[in-house]
């Protein structure tokens, strides 16, 4: 997930990421680790569309319904022409992207049951006192473990292995929230994790280092969606942030409702908004800020 007239502190991108990109181009020849064809990697993780074992496939099998005729889910190996207005910095990643009409204001373009969301039985990013993401991510290490054996690993496989909250920087680039009102609030949740792992995550004896603990936290800070206690919704997740969106999503009983709010161009990324966040809130949970 990323944003619109944003940025990642200390990220560059160039025209030809996606194409360059050794996890792309792997996932172009349908080979991947361990022979489970996908390849996790910093810039995320990538599954090739193949068929009922594709990640469209997987939706399908779920009972997600979207309309195809209007609504792509853009992948990051996908081919670009001078029509499409997807910007470069997006390409290298997941999004949702309009086909050749426009899309009309109203227009339900997707319903997400239940089943195709990834839940857990408690953690929130939602305030202070609940950013735990610790039933989330033991769910997701054991889930990545499992690779192609995993019921849920064509949904796994289009996520990142890692997303750059500014609680996962290192020393010297936390060393610029110095002053700023993220300074304490980074310093106590990387305290909170820490005790995590030693509390709740060395006594199940699987084997994860810290490391690999705070990436998965970091991946699901970023993912996460307020239904069914808190859950990453497949499709919803694909889409990009806008503060100007064009689509809104809701819960309607045990399914994810996507409504056009905001007539959307051909060819064109669809932007969700990921709330009224300022850019403090938006380095903490997503990696990002706006630009200026």
């Amino acid at each position: 997930m990323s944003a619109a007239g944003t940025k990642r502190l200390g990220e560059g991108r160039d025209e030809d990421t996606a194409a360059k990109h050794p996890a792309v181009k792997c996932a172009r020849e349908n080979t991947g680790l361990d022979g489970t064809g996908a390849v996790v990697g910093g810039q995320g993780s990538f599954l090739g569309s193949q068929g009922a074992g594709s990640y469209e496939g997987w939706l399908r099998q779920t009972g997600a319904w979207w309309d195809e005729a209007l609504v792509e889910v853009r992948a990051p190996w996908r081919a670009y022409s001078e029509v499409d207005n997807v910007p470069s910095y997006l390409r290298d990643g997941w999004g949702l992207m309009s086909r050749s009409k426009k899309i009309k204001k109203g227009t339900v373009i997707c319903k997400v049951p239940k089943e195709a969301s990834f839940c857990g039985d408690a953690g929130s990013s939602c305030s202070e006192d609940q950013d735990s993401q610790l039933h989330l991510a033991i769910r997701l290490l054991r889930e990545q473990r499992k690779g192609t054996e995993s019921t849920v690993w064509p949904k796994i496989a289009t996520l990142p292995g890692s997303v750059p909250v500014c609680w996962t920087w290192t020393d010297e680039e936390r060393g610029w929230l110095g002053g700023s009102e993220l300074e304490v609030v980074v310093r106590r949740k990387i305290e909170r994790l820490h005790a995590e792992f030693c509390r709740d995550i060395q006594p199940l004896g699987e084997g994860w280092t810290e490391a690999e603990y705070v990436d998965a936290c970091a991946t699901i800070i970023s993912h996460a969606n307020p239904w069914w206690g808190v859950s990453s919704v497949a499709f919803v997740d694909m889409g990009n942030h806008d503060d100007d969106p064009h689509v809104e999503f809701r819960q309607k009983a045990n399914l994810v409702v996507g409504t056009v709010i905001k007539t959307i161009p051909k060819f064109s990324e669809i932007y969700q908004s990921y709330g009224q966040l300022g850019s403090a809130d938006l380095l903490y949970r997503y990696g990002f800020t706006r630009e200026g």
